[in-house]
């Protein structure tokens, strides 16, 4: 090998270590900032300086990537950030650079880039829709807050951000604006959530439990983990259920053109809809949960869920 080429592949060496290094020491541990605080991070003054390194080498090299590539744009979350134990190191795709794969790890440390999303991380983590999106993962949930939350990641993330970026980054910012609003749609929808603890807890709800093969409102893959079947789904529905729902539907077919008929009907629906949800908060969000219940209510909600679509069909 040449002097040159000797010299080339040293100098490459060099800057993915101090990439490294740099990476390493960048969170202080323990740190856990809201996502607002956390995108404002990414947006600092270029004035913040860089931490000085004992070796002469490193921090020449680390200069060389970026004057301020240690102390700013440190994405959502450091590596420190994640509170699973399941959380996986990975590396930038543009530098090398160590790379967490926390739910809220968006930006590389080192090069600035956007990460790829994780295909895997939702199977590890049974609350990354929380983590996504920095809410409790608790059932009763501040739908304000979780609004909030879900446009500030879109700000930092919609594809449009990335409009004069390259084909890579364009098409990892599309992913994960693509996963932010899955992840809002599922955990702003109270049916939706219910399913989706659930099934983080191998005793999901399927989607046509007591409905047939027809189904439910809100279907997605919350529940395809640990979802009922056979004889447990007849054991979630039982027969007054279905003499209930039976007698509503009948209700909304008499009442078909009596808008005043269907409004009574619409806000007795509401009504048990209501009280399925306080139902679920105090399953769901209680200590121990109680699954067993929770997943009965979440059945008949599915069903309140149906007739609300039909009553509104019929207005």
């Amino acid at each position: 090998m040449s002097r040159v080429g000797s010299a080339r592949r040293l100098s490459r060496d060099a800057v993915v270590a101090a990439a490294r290094a740099a990476s390493a020491a960048a969170a202080p541990a323990g740190h856990r900032a809201s996502v607002v605080r956390a995108v404002d991070a990414t947006r600092a003054s270029s004035s913040s300086s860089s931490s000085s390194s004992s070796s002469s080498t490193s921090t020449t090299t680390t200069r060389r990537l970026r004057p301020d590539a240690t102390t700013r744009w440190r994405g959502f979350a450091s590596a420190s950030d994640s509170n699973h134990d399941d959380d996986r190191a990975a590396v930038c795709w543009s530098c090398a650079a160590p790379a967490s794969s926390s739910a809220r790890r968006f930006f590389c440390d080192a090069c600035r880039v956007i990460l790829p999303v994780d295909p895997a991380a939702s199977t590890r983590d049974p609350t990354f829709y929380f983590s996504l999106l920095s809410v409790p993962a608790r059932y009763a949930l501040d739908l304000g807050d979780l609004e909030a939350s879900m446009k500030t990641l879109q700000k930092a993330l919609h594809p449009d951000k990335f409009s004069a970026k390259g084909e890579t980054e364009r098409a990892h910012s599309a992913a994960h604006a693509s996963l932010v609003n899955a992840a809002y749609a599922t955990l702003r929808d109270p049916l939706r959530r219910a399913k989706y603890i659930l099934a983080g807890r191998g005793a999901g709800v399927a989607e046509d439990d007591g409905l047939g093969a027809g189904g439910g409102e809100g279907g997605d893959d919350t529940g395809e983990r640990g979802t009922s079947t056979g004889a447990d789904s007849k054991r979630l529905v039982p027969p007054e259920l279905l003499m209930e729902v039976m007698e509503t539907r009948e209700a909304i077919e008499d009442a078909a053109g009596d808008a005043d008929a269907l409004r009574r009907l619409r806000d007795a629906n509401d009504a048990e809809e209501a009280a399925c949800r306080e139902a679920l908060a105090r399953a769901l969000d209680g200590e121990p949960m109680d699954l067993e219940t929770a997943r009965r209510v979440t059945v008949k909600m599915t069903y309140l869920a149906r007739i609300r679509t039909e009553i509104t069909e019929r207005s």
